[in-house]
């Protein structure tokens, strides 16, 4: 029996979903114990999984990063196209792994609106997981083969 193993796009996309969801189950319970902060946390990462699994797909290589800005500028580099609001999400990088444990103000982020644009942005990289990367040769295991 062959063993079918994940790419590594597909695992970080598996997980930016998984962090996107989680935080929004967290703020469906409306618990007092789950402050706003944790659940920046979480869109935060989501956004950081799903340009890191672009970044992936393309076949391009990334230090382990939390900044936005430079997952940002490392797709731009390398040509990789990103909606115009994927800029938006740059205010979630306090919140950051790095910076979890520190004071983080988070008076102006609607986390209604982050996590409708990551759901938004989700789809669009779920979409780009469909197809084969530029430049990339077709690949048994990749979806949509």
């Amino acid at each position: 029996m062959g063993e079918t193993r994940m790419h590594q796009y597909d695992i970080l996309f598996q997980k930016a979903n998984a962090d996107l969801h989680l935080a929004a189950r967290a703020r469906q319970l409306k618990d007092e114990k789950i402050d706003n902060a944790t659940l920046l946390f979480h869109l935060q990462q989501a956004a950081e999984k799903y340009l890191k699994a672009l970044l992936s797909l393309n076949n391009r290589h990334f230090e382990k990063i939390h900044d936005l800005d430079e997952l940002m500028k490392l797709c731009t580099t390398h040509h990789i196209e990103i909606p115009e609001y994927v800029k938006s999400f740059t205010d979630l990088n306090p919140f950051a792994v790095l910076g979890r444990c520190d004071l983080v103000s988070d008076a102006d982020i609607d986390f209604e609106t982050k996590a409708g644009l990551l759901t938004q942005f989700g789809e669009w990289v779920g979409e780009r997981l469909k197809q084969p990367a530029k430049g990339s040769l077709p690949n048994e295991n990749h979806p949509g083969f």
